[in-house]
């Protein structure tokens, strides 16, 4: 299904921003699901989630309703979570299964998708041992995460995150014994706000200064570089190499010290945050034109503080977390005003601090799936 939606003005991902009306429309939010979301990679769940034989996970992108799933060879699969008979749920949450069985009919699938038991069929020997089965989904994996793609004709996971793929390995070549912490986050919760402009706050700190206090307090965000690619951006931000700021504690002999963050289109950020050991995958989850959702999953090593892991997460959450949920609000409410119809970019390519370059090409890799045709280059 295609929605056709207005092309924006010429000056858009060059010298101005994208329109308000970008922010704050439904139709537009429908088009970017059928052009983006439906295309793109989404996180699913961890690999130690799937650990046994049938273990399985489930997830909704929009109304697609999907389930991962550990088959007896050990290989990971997604199957689109409805029965091929009669358009049933097949399964819900999260639990291990050694077949598949509806629970309307009791049609029967292996963890292969293949239909196996069709109760009482038998004047239908065709069904079980036919070609019918689970319309698969393409699965993805990276650093002990588990992601999934509605496209069938979509690139690769593999393919399409290499370049950060390999830019995330220069940083932190050896993740073995990291470990996911479901009781550890830094942000979380929901944003009142478009996702594309929660994704536009997270990738300047041209507003930290003025926004986010404790933040500059810890960091030497002054000095911070960020490099541009086709599809994900990569920012580092050093810290002030102080053991004690206004945020939280830090060993420098011990912890992460500088801050890295890989923005990877259109919604997944890769990170490893000041303070004891980590890395995490986050995303914004878009829930409305006007209603968003931030999700974090953290992996660390098992001899990290947990008092200065603690007090990172209670910071995190309660802090910076809180200030940029304020600030994207209110930006969100701007995109109404009849004042403001298209922002502008301030860019500076040798100061990261105060460049919004990052934004930019943001929205040229937005322009670029929103409007193929349009030739934008990133």
């Amino acid at each position: 299904m295609t929605i056709d939606i207005p092309h924006p003005p010429s000056e858009v991902a060059h010298s101005r921003t994208l329109p308000g009306s970008f922010y704050a429309d439904p139709a537009i939010f429908e088009a970017e699901k059928q052009a983006i979301f439906m295309k793109s990679w989404h996180y699913a769940c961890l690999e130690t989630d799937l650990l046994n034989k049938g273990a399985f996970v489930t997830l909704q992108i929009f109304d697609q309703h999907v389930f991962v799933v550990r088959e007896k060879d050990g290989q990971i699969r997604a199957f689109y979570n409805v029965c091929a008979h009669r358009g049933h749920q097949l399964l819900e949450g999260r639990g291990q299964k050694k077949v598949i069985t509806c629970p309307y009919h009791d049609w029967s699938y292996d963890l292969t998708g293949q239909l196996v038991a069709a109760r009482q069929s038998r004047g239908h020997k065709k069904f079980a041992g036919s070609s019918i089965c689970l319309k698969p989904v393409q699965v993805g994996y990276f650093a002990g995460f588990v992601f999934v793609n509605l496209d069938a004709g979509a690139a690769p996971f593999s393919e399409y995150t290499a370049e950060v793929a390999a830019s995330i390995a220069s940083i932190i070549p050896d993740r073995a014994g990291y470990k996911a912490r479901k009781d550890v986050g830094y942000f979380g919760g929901e944003y009142e706000c478009n996702w594309k402009i929660a994704i536009d706050n997270f990738l300047e700190c041209y507003h930290c200064e003025t926004a986010h206090k404790s933040f500059c307090d810890m960091m030497d965000a002054e000095h911070s570089t960020f490099t541009l690619h086709e599809n994900f951006i990569y920012q580092f931000v050093p810290s002030g190499r102080k053991e004690t700021s206004a945020a939280y504690p830090i060993d420098l002999q011990e912890d992460a010290v500088d801050g890295h963050f890989w923005f990877l289109f259109p919604n997944i950020i890769f990170s490893i945050f000041p303070g004891t050991k980590n890395f995490s995958v986050s995303w914004v989850e878009p829930v409305s034109a006007e209603r968003s959702l931030r999700r974090f999953v953290t992996l660390t090593p098992d001899n990290v503080s947990k008092e200065r892991e603690a007090a990172r997460s209670r910071w995190g959450l309660n802090v910076l977390n809180e200030e940029d949920r304020q600030i994207c609000r209110s930006v969100q409410q701007g995109m109404f005003q009849r004042g403001f119809d298209m922002g502008y970019y301030v860019l500076d390519s040798q100061n990261g601090n105060l460049s919004e370059d990052t934004v930019r090409q943001f929205h040229r890799m937005y322009m670029r799936w929103m409007f193929p045709q349009a030739g934008v280059r990133t």
